[in-house]
Parts: structure tokens; sequence; C-alpha cells
């Protein structure tokens, strides 16, 4: 082999150049900056979610308690949350607002109907609590039913990673107890 030989073999093998380098590290910079945003909406989602499933199971335990009182009573109930705080619940016809598909109107910023409203609190196991305004509307079919509609929904949503508060949307629902 001769000397012209061995330099067009290695004209040949050229590394990459300076320019070639700078885009291949830019289109891995991009695919990892759409990988990190896929992961921060995954993160929202899912506490969004929990905030869901939080409201949902605090409606279900109002409407449980409530719908354990025969329908012609008007008895009084307290429920204790995780911080000590008693609510009573009251169980004669009337209480919150509702709109007109029959859900809990959360619109109504007069949440207070006492007897018909809670500001119940979750803790997390990071000693962290979590307040949910419950609130509750009895209407009476006739002597024997009643129609229990309990609505829940997280207050004070904010979002840490932008400091923005957000919507948290609200559970409402409904059954019908009798004596």
């Amino acid at each position: 082999m001769n000397i012209m030989q061995k330099s067009r073999s290695r004209s040949k093998q050229e590394g990459m150049t300076l320019v070639e380098l700078m885009i291949a590290m830019f289109v891995l910079a991009v695919g990892m900056a759409g990988g990190l945003i896929l992961m921060v909406t995954a993160l929202d989602t899912n506490n969004r979610n929990r905030m869901d499933v939080n409201a949902t199971n605090i409606a279900w335990y109002f409407l449980d308690t409530l719908s354990n009182v025969k329908a012609n009573s008007t008895k009084t109930l307290t429920v204790t949350d995780c911080t000590g705080t008693s609510w009573t619940l009251t169980t004669a016809a009337g209480g919150a607002t509702t709109n007109t598909y029959g859900n809990i109107d959360f619109t109504v910023t007069s949440y207070t109907t006492s007897g018909y409203s809670a500001r119940y609190q979750i803790c997390k196991a990071s000693g962290q609590t979590s307040t949910y305004d419950v609130r509750w509307n009895i209407q009476t079919v006739n002597s024997y039913s009643k129609l229990i509609t309990v609505g829940a929904m997280k207050q004070g949503t904010t979002n840490t990673a932008t400091g923005t508060l957000y919507y948290a949307k609200p559970v409402t629902i409904r059954t019908i107890a009798g004596s």
C-alpha cells in the first residue's frame, strides 16, 4: 500500500464537525424538554385526580351518614374531621342551594347555611391538611322518603409549580333514603 492510498482512506474516516454536534445536541435538548413537560403534566393530572377522589370519598361519607336517618326525622348528627373539628349535620328538609340540574351550587358564596355545610379537613401523612367545602340539601319526597344531595369541592387549590390558583371541579352525589 503506498502513501496516496493511506491518505485517501484517512480522508474517508472524518469525524463529526462542530456544526453537526451542535445540531445533535439541540435535537436532544428539545426531546428532553418535551419529556420534562410530559412528566410535569402527568404529576399535575395525578394531583387533580387525587383531589377528585378525596372529594368523592368525603361526599360519600356525608351522604352515608345522612341517609342512615329516617325520612321523617329531624335529628341532628355530628361528624368530626381529622383536626378534631365537629360539624353538625341537620337532617331536616332544607339546605344548600341547588342549581337547575339538582347539583349543589358552589357559585353561591354564602355557603354557611347552618347545619347544611362544613369545611371538612383531611390530614395527610406529611402532617398537612386539605380543606373541602361540603354542602348538602335534603328534600322531602313523601313521609317515607327523602332526596339527599351532597356536594364537595377542594378549597384553596394552588399549583405548586406556578403558584397559581386553579379550579377544582365540585363533586355532587345524591340518593333517595327511606324509613
